[in-house]
This record gives structure tokens, C-alpha cells and sequence, in this order.
């Protein structure tokens, strides 16, 4: 069976899966519609939620349960938002929508089980929750742009974090430090679009948006 995912219905779902294959390894396809499209599929295990290939209440809908394998069909978009991920790794997908209308791919790495520290149960979700919580509560954080740079920061603050053998402390306050320092670079990139001149704005408005979606 397949979950093949689409936007009507898995829009704003959180969906963590284990990566059974390399996602290099995936394979390619076309849709068999009057305008095909390429698609992904990659074999996959369900570390969440039960996920549903419809609506939960239609009764024609199926459903992946906790430690199901089963093929995820994704568009090229998510797979090139995968790419970076490893064979074995746990990662969480959402296609996050915006009242702006600034919907993206989240895509992050994340561990499904707790791990042993100081004789007690830390779950790194949680302690990167933590972490997101005090950074986005700082007076900086004003505008909807801004908390984007912030998850941008802290996503791959925590990757780069993730090998560091060191203890949990530690991790967590080199997560802090790279999250200030990666964020100063993604925001110089904003004062450089900002400044672009009004011809390489013009000529930018020009090319068709492409759904990110897709």
C-alpha cells in the first residue's frame, strides 16, 4: 500500500516517518494524468500518528498506523527537501500554510524515542521546543519573517549540533550560540533582497511563482 500525499488533505498534517531506503535511492514516476507530473516514491515507516490517505471520516479513506512500512509518494519539491536526510534517520514533514500565504516545507530531523540523561528521560523534541520557545520570546522576534528566520536557525542549529558527543547541556547551549549566529546570516540575506535595485525586483516579478507545493 501507499500514501500518496496531497494538499486537499494533508495540508498542516505533521507527519513523522523513518527513511527505510536512501532518498537518493527513490524511485522516479510519472503521474498518469492529462498533464503528468513527477513524482517520488520512497519506503517509509510511520514513527507518528496515524496517518490517513483521505479524510478520517470518508469511508473510502486508509489508514498507516504507529510502525507501519508503506510507500510515501511525494512531489519533487519534498523530495529535494529530503535529499539532505540519511538512510535509518526519523524526520518530520509538514506542509505549513499561512494566512500571508507563505506556505512552506518543513522539513526537520527529529527522534521518536527518549534518550537517557543524568538518570532521567529527556525527549529531544521537547527540549527543542524549549529552546524555540526562549528564542522566539526574545524582543527581536517581531514579524512573521522574523520567526521564519528563527525555525530556519534553529533547524539547522540542532543538525549541525546533533554528532557533537557531549552531554545534553552542552548540546543545548551550542544550539543556542549557532541558532544567534545562523540567524544573523539568514537575516543579512533578507537586507540583500531588501536592497536589490527596482529593475532586478521588476524582472523578478516577472517569473511565474511556482507552487511550493510542487
Amino acid at each position: 500500500m501507499f500514501l500518496e500525499l496531497k494538499k486537499a488533505y494533508h495540508a498542516d498534517v505533521k507527519i513523522k516517518v523513518e527513511l527505510l531506503t536512501p532518498v537518493q535511492e527513490a524511485e522516479e514516476f510519472q503521474t498518469k494524468f492529462e498533464n503528468p507530473e513527477t513524482k517520488y516514491k520512497l519506503n517509509v515507516k510511520n514513527m507518528g500518528q496515524t496517518l490517513y490517505t483521505k479524510n478520517p471520516t470518508d469511508a473510502d479513506s486508509f489508514n498507516f498506523k504507529t510502525g507501519q512500512s508503506f510507500d510515501l509518494h511525494i512531489t519533487q519539491s519534498l523530495y529535494n527537501k529530503l535529499k539532505p536526510f540519511n538512510q535509518n534517520e526519523t524526520v518530520l514533514i509538514c506542509f505549513v500554510t499561512q494566512n500571508s500565504g507563505n506556505n512552506f516545507w518543513l522539513v526537520e530531523a527529529t527522534n521518536p524515542d527518549p534518550i537517557q540523561v543524568n538518570e532521567k528521560e529527556i525527549n529531544i523534541d521537547y527540549e527543542k521546543q524549549k529552546i524555540k520557545n526562549r528564542l522566539q520570546n526574545s524582543n527581536t522576534i517581531s514579524t512573521t519573517d522574523d520567526r521564519i528566520a528563527w525555525a530556519v536557525a534553529i533547524n539547522n542549529a540542532t543538525r549541525l549540533v546533533a554528532d557533537i558527543n557531549t552531554d545534553m547541556d552542552k548540546k543545548i547551549k551550542l544550539i543556542e550560540d549557532s541558532t544567534a549566529r545562523i540567524y544573523e546570516i539568514v537575516k543579512s540575506l533578507d537586507t540583500y533582497l531588501i536592497n536589490q535595485t527596482d529593475e532586478e525586483k521588476n524582472e523578478t516579478n516577472k517569473q511565474e511563482e511556482k507552487d511550493p507545493w510542487e
